[in-house]
């Protein structure tokens, strides 16, 4: 799966089988797909245009995989199960390695603020401004994270400052 995803590069990816192959004045290939491949419509709506074909050899990748040893305490991963879409996560089952009581590691959860970047929060103030001129009113601000929030205010605030507004209250209203 890795090794598909870093071929694709960011394109738009329809995976399948190479069922055959036929040179002859040319080369004629037949590739099977599965039925729920999710971007299947976009390989329909490329009917008559030019499709890139790329050969994602995972052996390349990992000719030596069976060479690597995982530790004695490790769980073991099921490739291809944990990924399964249809499977919740089959082949990570939890297996008891060691009931020892002294393997337990105390850990504490830390909580990663999301910071918004900056394009998201000039989208924001942008659209802010853009609801300011439509006439609606700060009430109007969308449900987003804080920082967002405040940008959009900031947004329709500066609007009416442009515009002439001295109380923001007879403005909205």
């Amino acid at each position: 799966m890795a090794v598909h995803l870093i071929a694709s590069e960011g394109r738009i990816v329809v995976a399948g089988g190479l069922d055959q192959i036929t040179i002859k004045d040319g080369v004629k290939a037949v590739v099977k797909f599965s039925g729920i491949e999710p971007n299947l419509p976009e390989l329909f709506k490329a009917r008559g245009e030019s499709v890139l074909v790329i050969v994602a050899n995972h052996q390349q990748h990992t000719a030596s995989m069976d060479e690597i040893q995982g530790e004695s305490d490790q769980r073991v991963m099921d490739l291809g199960h944990e990924y399964d879409p249809n499977s919740s996560g089959k082949g990570m089952h939890d297996t008891e390695i060691n009931s020892d009581e002294n393997n337990t590691i105390d850990t504490k959860a830390v909580a990663i603020a999301h910071t918004p970047l900056n394009a998201d929060l000039q989208q924001a103030y942008n659209d802010g401004y853009q609801a300011a001129s439509e006439g609606r009113s700060q009430a109007d601000c969308p449900v987003m994270a804080g920082e967002l929030c405040i940008e959009w205010v900031k947004g329709w605030k500066k609007w009416h400052e442009k515009n002439g507004y001295t109380s923001l209250d007879s403005a909205a209203a």
